[in-house]
């Protein structure tokens, strides 16, 4: 049996916007109608992820989380930026990297995919701050206004004349704002099950150099490193 062609219908009885697909052996001979859901999240996300990291980025999103939802969540949303999440090389590091190359089309790459859940997990958070601070900047040459992130655009300018590169730019950014937002939601994604400063070393993977304010004393980094450990063996996000 040949598959005709589609086209839009409305919504089905669950409210869902339909797509009608005509199937017979010509469009103009159809022999049924067949509603197809439109999963507008798959054609804004890509995940190519395999493994245990499609396991931990799976659970970040049914944990439906705030800085999952203000992140990767803002591309479902946007009509013009798509994101890809992988596994591959990074040029620069040997952890993850998101490359802005097409800023419609923003790739996130996880090289480190064999540490623990927790430790994929943060890194999946980190670089979907990236995509969308990317993202976020990208839209402020179309109208958004810059007074919602005064002080990204505030470093921005500050670093570039010392020509420091926009994602590192961003690193210093995430030091003032990104913290506590990432270790949230790695103990939400753990159960709650230790105290919050167990999750800031987490946080602070990939961010420590660019400390600008001095936030995070050497005394601090000693405390929330010591509980590494402690999360890294007892976790209970179960994706190895």
């Amino acid at each position: 049996m040949e598959v005709g062609e589609g086209k839009f219908g409305g919504p089905g009885t669950d409210g869902i916007l339909k797509a009608t697909t005509i199937t017979g052996k010509n469009a103009d001979c159809p022999e049924e109608n067949t509603l197809l859901p439109i999963n507008e999240e798959d054609e804004k996300i890509i995940n190519n992820l395999t493994g245990k990291a499609k396991c931990v980025y799976d659970k970040l999103k049914s944990s439906n989380g705030n800085l999952f939802n203000e992140t990767i969540g803002a591309f479902i949303d946007d009509p013009e930026y798509n994101l890809t999440l992988k596994t591959g090389n990074c040029i620069t590091t040997n952890d993850a990297c998101t490359n802005p190359g097409d800023l419609n089309n923003i790739v996130i790459t996880l090289e480190d995919v064999n540490q623990s859940p927790i430790g994929i997990a943060a890194l999946i958070l980190h670089e979907a701050i990236h995509a969308e601070l990317y993202r976020y900047v990208s839209r402020f040459k179309s109208g958004e206004d810059p007074n919602n992130r005064a002080r990204l655009f505030q470093l921005y300018k500050f670093y570039k004349e010392q020509e420091l590169g926009i994602g590192n730019i961003q690193h210093v950014y995430m030091t003032e704002n990104y913290i506590n937002p990432i270790a949230v939601s790695l103990r939400s994604l753990d159960g709650n099950k230790y105290p919050l400063d167990y999750y800031k070393s987490f946080a602070w993977d990939g961010l420590r150099e660019w400390d600008a304010n001095n936030l995070l004393s050497m005394e601090m980094n000693n405390d929330y490193y010591s509980y590494r450990n402690t999360v890294i063996n007892n976790s209970n996000l179960d994706c190895n």
